[in-house]
């Protein structure tokens, strides 16, 4: 028994799963039970509670003997969260899955070969197929790999030692956007952001506790605060334009004045002004020219 109240028994893995949630125990427990039939249950897994109202319990933990279960009392935001399971993790690599994605196909063996490929690294964006959407990755041939600009939090293999070096993910950040933010400072740090596809993930994008309007304002808000913070002085003008006319035109769509308000909030946040620290235009346009991980759709 660790100082965390879990069991403990690595053995010979490499690779933790990390997994954060709230309000949404049985989406998250139907999850661990795919990914155990997928023959991950002797997996370290560590499940981070968000705050959940009750607090949950899912059945299907006890399906995985190398198992964490951490409950914030309150809410401190997906990027605290998965920060909080890397910080504690045991192993060189971590698979942070969201609480409605699962690896359906690929070989974890062929993973790790390609992985000790490669250097000067903090993430592998991994093939994710999101059917509700009618997104479905082009896989071409299993074990494909390229650069990219960032890869999405729901279908990500992390190298810890580069995560702990970049500081992780920001946590004024509180939910979405923080996957973007920490590639720019990776990218600035020297290290590369890789997509690969021997490995693949479903992400059912489940609607339980899913506001999609607070999504969208606090995408704004982050957006805003990202590109302050990082962008080169030759376009900020320009980004924050063009987030102001989707803060506008996504008013409209939702007949909400949260949403711009959320975006001047941003804009007028003194914390965000004090903390930049901008890339160059050559660096800058260096990332963008490589493609995200949603591009490959």
């Amino acid at each position: 028994m660790d100082k965390y109240g879990g069991m403990w028994s690595v053995m010979d893995h490499l690779i933790t799963l990390s997994i954060a949630t709230k309000d949404r125990e049985e989406v998250v427990n139907e999850t661990l039970r795919k990914i155990y039939d997928f023959g991950l249950g002797d997996y370290p897994l560590i499940l981070i509670d968000d705050g959940s109202t009750p607090e949950i319990a899912p059945r299907s933990l006890d399906l995985f003997p190398n198992s964490i279960l951490i409950k914030n009392k309150e809410a401190k935001g997906q990027a605290s969260a998965r920060n909080r399971a890397i910080e504690i993790c045991k192993t060189p690599y971590v698979l942070q899955l969201d609480d409605d994605s699962y690896p359906v196909g690929g070989d974890v063996d062929r993973l790790l070969e390609f992985v000790n490929r490669q250097e000067s690294w903090l993430a592998i964006g991994l093939a994710f197929d999101e059917p509700s959407r009618g997104r479905f990755y082009r896989t071409t041939a299993a074990g494909t790999e390229q650069l990219i600009r960032a890869f999405v939090g729901c279908s990500v293999f992390i190298n810890v030692e580069a995560f702990r070096k970049v500081k992780g993910y920001a946590e004024w950040i509180r939910g979405y956007c923080e996957e973007e933010e920490i590639c720019l400072r990776a990218h600035s740090a020297g290290f590369q952001i890789l997509m690969y596809d021997g490995i693949q993930i479903q992400h059912d994008v489940s609607d339980v506790s899913r506001n999609k309007q607070l999504i969208a304002a606090r995408s704004l808000a982050n957006w805003a605060a990202i590109y302050i913070r990082h962008a080169p002085s030759e376009i900020l003008p320009y980004k924050l334009i063009r987030l102001f006319l989707g803060a506008f035109i996504l008013m409209i769509k939702y007949w909400k004045l949260t949403l711009p308000k959320q975006f001047f909030s941003a804009l007028l946040n003194s914390e965000n002004w004090k903390s930049r620290n901008a890339m160059t235009f050559k660096a800058w346009n260096s990332v963008y020219k490589l493609p995200h991980a949603l591009d490959v759709y």
